[in-house]
Order: C-alpha cells, then structure tokens, then sequence
C-alpha cells in the first residue's frame, strides 16, 4: 500500500481512501506520511470492513450484528481513529450504511456495499453507498 499511495501521487492522485484491512494497517501507513519526510497520497482510512457474522470480509476482524452492534463497532473504530467507515451488509439483516448513520455513527461518514440481489441493475456485483454522519455528542 505504501508504493501505491507513492505512485498514485506521482500520478496526479492527491487522496485514495481504503475501505477494509486487517489490525488498521492502514492508519499505520497513514500516519507515516503524516510524520515522516516519505510523501505519497493523502490517505483516508477505515480499518477492518463492518460486517454481519459471517459476512463479506468476515476474516478481517470487523463482524458486528444488529443496530447496537454496528454502533459499537463503528465507534470503536472512530475511537481508534479511522477516517471514515465502511459496513458491508444486508437490509434484510439491518445491517449497512443506513442503520449504521440511523444508530447514530460516530466517523464522518460510513461506506459500503449492497449485494447486486439489493439492486436493480445486475451490471456490477456490488455497489458504494456512502453515507455522511455528524459527530455523536
């Protein structure tokens, strides 16, 4: 990840944002071009991928079930200072961006996918909702 946010700004790429790791990775890198005289692309971090028991990206470590659960899980990442979030889910499930937003997230803003089943275009196997959430007092 280091050598793409070099080369993404050698390229013109001001920010990339990362939308699932494994232990925050990411914020590490992050925080190393913030510190370091290395520059490369503006980071925007998530941290491991929100996600319902067994659920898409499971393995990164971010499972998290129903409205509280997703709440808890989205500020303890905020707590860990992630940049934004991302939740992958099922409407059925009550689990993506929205309850994520509606349970009161605390990072700027919640990303995520909707299974292709959810849509009606059936061109892409997925697609990003991003959803804005105001600091939680």
């Amino acid at each position: 990840m280091r050598v793409v946010a070099v080369r993404a700004l050698a390229g013109g790429v001001t920010t990339i944002r990362d939308l699932g790791d494994r232990n925050y990775v990411s914020l590490t890198l992050r925080d190393w071009f913030r510190t370091t005289a290395e520059v490369g692309a503006t980071i925007l971090t998530s941290g491991p991928p929100i996600t319902i028991t067994g659920g898409h990206c499971w393995f990164l470590g971010g499972e998290a079930d129903g409205e509280d659960g997703i709440r808890e899980a989205v500020r303890a990442h905020a707590a860990r200072g992630v940049d934004l979030s991302t939740v992958h889910g099922h409407p059925s499930q009550r689990c993506g961006p929205a309850q994520a937003a509606a349970a009161g997230a605390s990072a700027r803003t919640v990303c995520g996918t909707t299974p292709a089943s959810d849509r009606t275009s059936r061109t892409t196997s997925s697609a990003t909702e991003s959803v804005l959430c105001p600091p939680s007092e």
